[in-house]
């Protein structure tokens, strides 16, 4: 339990703090002028007569025993009632007239005011006078707004403690208390709350603490700026890093780091220091010496600390801490101060501030130089105050923990800070898990002394212990008293683990310039979902492998210095058994290690897994490795992590190298180990289809094992389609194996099946395949605006090296303009590669033929293809450089009137290296006569284009839409003024075909080009979605008609059409 520090004041209000008081005003009598209410908003009702405020003085109902206090906070006979309403603004409060006034000075004074509200947050404070030389000044002119120093509790009696000071010579006549400062204006209800004891003196402390260290502001505040920020705090040597970076509403003002420690002696003279970026800020450094939740911080009159827990500060009222004057606070030099030789061994808590001229350790809160708005910031640490040597003690069962020399663990001494190794010594019949390890003081009392941590437990697994039943515990957990217990069990019973990790799975990176961005197997990668987390659970996904086949593992991970480990859980319990490596690299059959990019060996050389010889270790390329023959068909885990030179698979911890520290990153995964080479497919589904993307029926169909397959959704007439479930994996048996997932249920919604079409990757082909989809009945109003179907497409997936489909495109014609000037039917230029269209601009390799500087490529489907109205998605790739000019565009197919009369409508475009995709329309309208914002006619946006990205525009008779990845970018709607129609602001209204092209700029937009670059742009697919009237199948027949020409879904003809969903004559139909 909390003891919070209850002022005299409170328990009597006779005896009021020894400090100078300059006011008091309890309710008991009419120790006060008048009372009312007040609102800073000139149009309130309360200001304009419109409204009466409710206030008033009454019995005191508030007077129960407080839980946390154990007393009673108030028990006044009389306390001030005031109704906070609803009508008033957020500065609605109670006033209190003053009987006599006080004069603002330039030395802070305190307002204490004793508040009851049912609501959270601060209070605030407003200040009614007027200047003494201004005979006419009305007194009630605002002197001060000022916010409470701490937070209120709600429902509980709180000491609002408010900083106020000014140039001297205004008298303030009246208070305003403002119980709801930090609310919107939008209260629907109103609420009661109480005040009384107001109080002004040179306190700055609240009487009442319910909180272990508070600060002037909510501990959750972010910096406010960005030019100032603290980046480190320092003892001697020692460094515990804050944040890497400052970032304006994301970086918090306040850090809890009591997980970190600094490390001294009784007696040891010390430094502190900060890292800091920006200027013109003080340090104040405090340390808990009483362990009781607060920091005192009382100085002489010559500056030196008086018994206090301010041990240093650089800069307050021209001093320091050793009394010395300073000429300005522009200094975070701070003095050197000594630990008292008397003071106890154990952990203390340690505040960094970083003010300005303010030594109170919540942070200076006065308006004018307010911690949060000054880009200060306070930092919490421990202090570990320690001896030469620590107690280790043993707590066990069924068995022994020893010392490596046999010596039994009873009150046994060890140095601080040096690793002590153990040996496990079980009773016959028992063997061990591992052993639990409490580190610190204390060690059989509460682990948090006022929220201060006192020791932690953790878990050390079989797994790391050597052959010999010995385990070294590293020096970093040497910090204190230790407590060993042995987990010793049965040696007949089954060890159940949870493939741990050395830190909480919770635990963000703390390094931004290191970053686990995915992982890999052969040829398949997943990315992880959360990189700003340690550790990644991807046990939704799998990579497939065959017994006795040769795997290779990679990740995509941001940095370099780091090493990449991965195990294998071939046992199946839960953990990964790591065995001692072997000469040269070598790995045991074993071993649940199964690759790794570098790690020293015992005679401190270096190698990987493959047996080769390193010279250093700044390598993350993880050889290839088999998967053992004996393995039986099933998913097993599979873990991928980085770290540096260690083998352990939950991580790197000890003094030199800790794997949160140094940005390392753990990620588990499924890999099905199997021998199957065909999956089965099933598809329960009412009122709609699921087939194949080329139509064919899927359920029951016999699909290859770990191959991706595009699938098509298609509602009866009367229904839509609104999502699909896809269960994959090893069905028919228990969802949970040995710890790890046997299938998987993935759910795709509608925005996800475009078009009906939804694209499955070979990692969700990885055993038999159970579809799900759902159709709800449609709407009329859905039915008559239709869905979009798939008209038009194309994935590219020709062989390498070929041509795109010719019954889809064109090479565009070499013109005049900068996209078409060096365009070229050099099959180098445009070709297909690994299912994606590749254009390129190229270095002419022959200008004898052809006088140009570059070759470019372009394909187009005019004459083949165009269309009105729809929806299309391009997505592609770019590798930016200085001339770059790629495109996915459209143009109206001709005959139509010439350029820009007929329009232009462009999907992406890109230039030089510039990270921006750019989306535009032109027209006459636009180019010629020069209404480009009228409306917005061009809109572009920052995008890492050397990433995949789907670049979609929607065009409709009414505005044409730009998407980015599904989000909209831009708009562009048709006018409804007849003079800018006449002029030609909408000419979007008859066919346009597509054209996808690698170009180079001229100078007037993109640069002149690096004549010696390759550039290319890479097109994954194009797709073209059309609304039809009605939703669904049209009609289901037997067979086909011989006599009628049949398409298949992506417009291809076929002669010879077997069960699946068709186009013939114009309708869809489904063939049985």
């Amino acid at each position: 339990m909390k003891h919070p520090i209850i002022s005299g004041a409170l328990l009597c209000m006779a005896a009021l703090p020894a400090t100078a008081v300059a006011q008091s005003i309890n309710f008991e009598t009419q120790d006060y002028k008048s009372i009312g209410v007040y609102d800073t908003w000139e149009n309130s009702p309360f200001r304009k007569g419109q409204l009466q405020g409710n206030v008033a003085v009454v019995d005191n109902h508030l007077t129960a025993m407080d839980s946390v206090l154990s007393i009673v906070p108030n028990s006044s006979a009389k306390i001030l009632g005031f109704q906070r309403s609803r009508y008033g603004s957020n500065t609605f409060g109670a006033r209190i007239d003053l009987k006599e006034t006080f004069e603002l000075t330039p030395e802070t004074k305190y307002v204490h005011v004793l508040i009851n509200k049912p609501v959270s947050g601060r209070v605030m404070l407003i200040g009614l006078g007027k200047r003494k030389d201004r005979a006419g000044q009305n007194a009630e002119t605002e002197q001060f707004w000022v916010f409470s120093n701490n937070t209120v509790t709600p429902d509980q009696w709180c000491d609002a403690v408010f900083p106020i000071k000014g140039a001297g010579g205004i008298d303030i006549y009246s208070l305003v208390v403002v119980p709801d400062a930090e609310s919107s204006h939008t209260r629907s209800a109103d609420f009661a709350c109480y005040i009384d004891k107001i109080v002004v003196n040179d306190k700055s402390t609240s009487d009442i603490e319910r909180e272990d260290y508070p600060t002037s502001f909510k501990k959750d505040q972010t910096y406010t700026r960005g030019d100032r920020g603290l980046k480190a705090v320092k003892l001697q040597a020692s460094t515990i890093n804050v944040a890497a970076s400052i970032t304006k509403g994301k970086t918090p003002v306040y850090s809890d780091l009591t997980s970190k420690q600094f490390q001294v002696k009784p007696g040891q003279t010390v430094t502190p220091a900060f890292d800091y970026s920006g200027t013109w800020m003080s340090g104040y450094v405090y340390l808990d010496y009483g362990r009781d939740g607060k920091f005192s911080y009382d100085i002489q009159a010559n500056g030196k600390p008086d018994n206090s827990d301010l041990v240093t500060y650089s800069f307050y009222k021209n001093k320091n801490s050793k009394g010395t004057s300073v000429n300005n606070g522009n200094t975070l030099v701070q003095p050197s101060f000594t630990i008292p030789a008397n003071l106890p061994i154990g952990f203390y808590r340690m505040r960094y501030k970083v003010d300005w001229d303010n030594i109170d350790p919540r942070g200076n809160a006065s308006h004018d130089n307010n911690i949060v708005n000054n880009g200060g910031a306070i930092v919490d640490v421990r202090l570990n105050v320690h001896g030469d040597s620590v107690n280790v003690n043993d707590a066990n069962r069924n068995g022994e923990v020893l010392a490596a020399d046999g010596s039994k663990l009873n009150s046994y001494r060890i140095p601080f800070g040096k690793s002590f190794t153990i040996k496990m010594n079980p009773e016959r019949g028992f063997t061990y898990s591992g052993i639990r390890l409490r580190h610190g003081y204390n060690l059989a009392g509460d682990s948090l002394v006022h929220s201060t941590p006192q020791y932690e437990d953790v878990i050390f697994r079989k797994s790391q212990f050597k052959k010999d039943d010995t385990f070294t515990i590293p020096a970093i957990y040497v910090d204190g008293d230790l407590e060993i217990e042995g987990l010793f069990i049965s040696s007949t019973s089954t060890v159940v683990n949870d493939y741990p990790v050395n830190f909480d799975k919770a635990t963000k990176r703390t390094r931004t310039d290191r970053v686990l961005n995915g992982v890999g197997l052969g040829e398949i990668a997943h990315n992880v979902a959360n990189t700003e987390l340690m550790y990644h659970n991807l046990t939704n996904k799998s990579f497939i492998a065959r017994q006795g086949s040769t795997v290779k593992p990679f990740v995509n991970y941001s940095a370099g210095w780091m090493n990449a480990y991965v195990y294998l859980d071939k046992e199946q319990d839960g953990d990964f058994n790591v065995e001692e490596v072997g000469a040269k690299g070598a790995l045991t059959e074993s071993t649940d290690l199964v690759s790794f990019s570098g790690l020293t060996l015992s005679d401190q050389t270096r190698y990987n897994s493959a047996g080769t010889q390193l010279d250093n270790l700044n390598t993350l390329n993880t050889p290839a490795f088999k998967i053992p023959e004996n393995l039986a068909d099933g998913f097993y885990l599979m873990r991928y992590k980085v770290d540096w030179d260690s083998a352990d698979p939950a991580g790197r911890i000890d003094e030199q190298n800790n794997i949160v520290n140094n940005g390392g990153a753990i990620a588990d995964i499924r890999v099905l180990v199997t021998k199957r080479e065909k999956v089965t497919a099933k598809v329960f589904s009412n009122h709609g289809l699921l087939t194949a993307f080329n139509g064919k029926d899927l359920n029951n169909a016999e699909l290859p094992l770990g191959k991706g397959l595009t699938v098509l959704a298609k509602s009866e007439k009367g229904y839509k389609l609104t999502g699909l479930r896809l269960r994959h994996g090893i069905l028919g048996g228990d969802s949970i194996a040995n710890k790890v997932a046997q299938y998987v249920d993935t759910y795709f919604t509608a925005n996800d099946l475009k078009g009906g079409m939804l694209q499955l990757n070979g990692g969700y082909v990885d055993g038999d395949l159970e579809f799900y989809p759902t159709f709800e009945p449609a709407t009329a109003a859905e039915e008559a605006a239709g869905e979009y179907i798939l008209v038009f497409d194309d994935e590219f997936n020709q062989p390498n090296g070929t041509q795109p489909d010719p019954a889809r495109w064109t090479r565009s014609i070499r013109y005049g303009a900068a996209w078409n000037r060096w365009i070229s039917n050099s099959n180098d230029v445009i070709f297909c590669q690994d299912s994606c269209l590749v254009a390129r601009a190229i270095p002419n390799p022959d200008k004898s033929t052809d006088n140009v500087d570059m070759l470019t490529g372009a394909v187009e489907t005019r004459g083949l293809y165009s269309f009105t109205y729809g929806k299309v998605e391009v997505r592609l790739r770019t590798n930016p450089h200085r001339g770059n000019f790629p495109a996915a565009w459209m143009m109206p197919q001709p005959p139509a009137e010439g350029w820009p009369k007929a329009g232009e409508i462009d999907i992406f475009e890109t230039i030089d290296t510039q990270n921006r995709a750019y989306h535009t329309i032109h027209s006459n309208w636009t180019y010629t006569l020069g209404n480009k914002s009228n409306p917005q006619s061009g809109f572009n946006e920052a995008v890492n284009v050397a990433d995949w990205h789907v670049y979609g525009v929607e065009w409709d008779a009414e505005r044409i839409t730009w998407t980015v990845d599904g989000q909209e970018v831009g708009s562009y709607a048709k006018s409804t003024d007849q003079n800018a129609l006449d002029n030609g602001q909408w000419p979007f209204t008859k066919p346009f075909y597509l054209i996808l092209n690698q170009s180079v700029g001229n100078g007037s937009w993109a640069a002149n080009p690096d004549v010696n670059h390759v550039y290319e742009t890479r097109f994954d697919y194009i797709r073209v979605y059309q609304k039809v009237p009605t939703t669904g199948i049209i009609e289901v027949t037997p067979n086909a008609n011989n006599s009628n020409v049949v398409y298949d879904l992506s417009g291809r003809r076929v002669n010879n059409p077997s069960k699946g969903l068709y186009i013939v004559n114009g309708k869809k139909v489904y063939i049985k």
